[in-house]
């Protein structure tokens, strides 16, 4: 393994949809992708090997899948799924529905999720910092 893949194999399931499949999704597929359509990483680069890494493929908690179905602990996913986990129900929900309300608004007009994080930020914070400015979202 390369040193900035920083997972560790758990344990390798035979029972991966994809596994033996040719389709989208394969590793079969997923490698000749990365064979046809990507630039390949310089070896002594931040990325370099890139294309020689496990394929992941999906995730629950904290244990990502590649496309072979092995699992692995994660460690590299960043702030977000070290803090939250892959696909906690809250979040899922809180994203699902979001994305039937108000996907996304512009800064320049105020928007009820936004006042809803300030009403929140003022209950839970001391003066001076119970009010912030338009950027505070």
């Amino acid at each position: 393994m390369h040193s900035h893949l920083t997972v560790a194999i758990v344990r390798s399931t035979n029972n991966w949809p994809w596994e033996g499949a040719t389709g989208h999704g394969s590793a079969d597929r997923a490698r000749e992708i990365i064979a046809n359509a990507m630039i390949p990483t310089e070896g002594t680069s931040y990325m370099g090997g890139l294309e020689d890494q496990p394929i992941l493929a999906s995730s629950s908690g904290s244990i990502v899948i590649d496309t072979e179905g092995k699992q692995y602990l994660d460690f590299q996913s960043g702030q977000m799924g070290a803090a939250l986990g892959h696909q906690h129900p809250r979040i899922v929900r809180r994203i699902t529905e979001t994305m039937h309300t108000l996907l996304h608004a512009t800064n320049t007009m105020p928007n009820v999720p936004r006042l809803s994080l300030h009403a929140k930020l003022s209950e839970l914070l001391a003066r001076p910092l119970q009010t912030c400015g338009a950027a505070c979202s």
